[in-house]
């Protein structure tokens, strides 16, 4: 009886050894090795959406501005129809696409606070 209880006792130990090995070495290095992918998957994640945005954002600032050059070339090219029809400066600044800087401000600063964006 004795000895049955003592080879007993020394396979528990043997199994109790080999769940606590299997643990140490097998299972927790698996755990932490696939909790490092999941992280660089998220990481990876974020900075493919974070570069995806910024390329709309871009692209919005982008029409913003082409929207904005073209609605303030409207606007001096209108009031030089209106008020300044014998001043061949304004008909040759209308010539040149140019624009008055403050028209540009008012119709950029608009579209970006329509798109939700900051200056």
């Amino acid at each position: 009886m004795d000895k049955i209880l003592r080879n007993a006792l020394a396979t528990g130990i043997v199994i109790v050894s080999l769940s606590v090995g299997y643990y140490l070495i097998i299972f927790l290095p698996r755990k932490e090795e696939t909790r490092n992918k999941m992280q660089q998957a998220e990481t990876e994640a974020k900075i493919k959406n974070d570069k995806e945005i910024a390329e709309k954002e871009e692209t919005k600032r982008k029409n913003c501005y082409s929207e904005a050059v073209s609605k303030a070339q409207n606007i001096l090219k209108t009031r030089t129809e209106l008020y300044y029809k014998n001043d061949a400066n304004a008909k040759k600044a209308v010539e040149n696409d140019l624009y008055n800087k403050d028209d540009f401000d008012k119709f950029y600063d608009d579209c970006l606070s329509v798109n939700g964006l900051k200056k």
